[in-house]
């Protein structure tokens, strides 16, 4: 029954021409559109795609300044009191002992600039046979000057009582002592003494 309903179906369409013309468009139709898309998806794919650039971004590097280490006043200052008690050791007992340690904590300048002004061999020999007496009393100390390198200058008033063969002297002493931090610790490492020390003077 269905193949006769076919049958008669086509053998109608094969009659009418004007019918069998709009299915042959409809069926051209439908297949140049499936064309049309499917070609449209393949050049979908086939077309160059912009993908973006990662751009290398450039930082300018400053050049880094070498970090100069930064001392504190207050610790310079306790610092120095403390270095003060061996380095003006003039008894005749300790003075050698003394001497010897506040020098470990000096730069070879300093030392040898101290030893000029403060601990020359003569008075080291007068100090050590007795014939020269001196002792220093430390009233003062503070910090007046902050350098850019990190340094501070350290002030230290004081009296010096200095005695040979005579009647005993006194003199008000004011020294300046540049204190430096080092990787190794603290160090002096200068010193300016604003009045001449007694005995350095030509009584010896």
């Amino acid at each position: 029954m269905i193949y006769e309903l076919v049958r008669e179906i086509v053998s109608r369409i094969a009659r009418d021409k004007v019918l069998m013309g709009l299915i042959v468009i409809l069926v051209l139709g439908s297949f140049w559109s499936g064309m049309q898309m499917k070609h449209g998806e393949e050049g979908a794919y086939d077309r160059p795609v912009d993908i973006p650039q990662a751009q290398e971004s450039r930082v300018e590097q400053k050049p880094t300044q070498e970090a100069q280490p930064q001392l504190d006043g207050n610790l310079a200052c306790d610092f120095v009191k403390w270095w003060l008690t061996s380095a003006m050791d003039y008894s005749a007992a300790s003075s050698q002992q003394g001497h010897s340690k506040a020098f470990g904590w000096m730069t070879p300048d300093a030392q040898q600039t101290f030893k000029t002004a403060f601990w020359s061999p003569d008075i080291a020999a007068g100090i050590a046979d007795g014939r020269i007496k001196a002792q220093y009393h430390l009233s003062s100390v503070q910090a007046v000057a902050l350098n850019p390198d990190g340094s501070v200058v350290v002030s230290a008033n004081g009296t010096f009582i200095y005695q040979s063969g005579g009647h005993p002297s006194s003199q008000q002493m004011q020294t300046d002592y540049l204190v430096r931090k080092e990787p190794s610790g603290l160090r002096i490492a200068g010193l300016y003494n604003r009045v001449a020390p007694l005995m350095s003077s030509s009584t010896y």
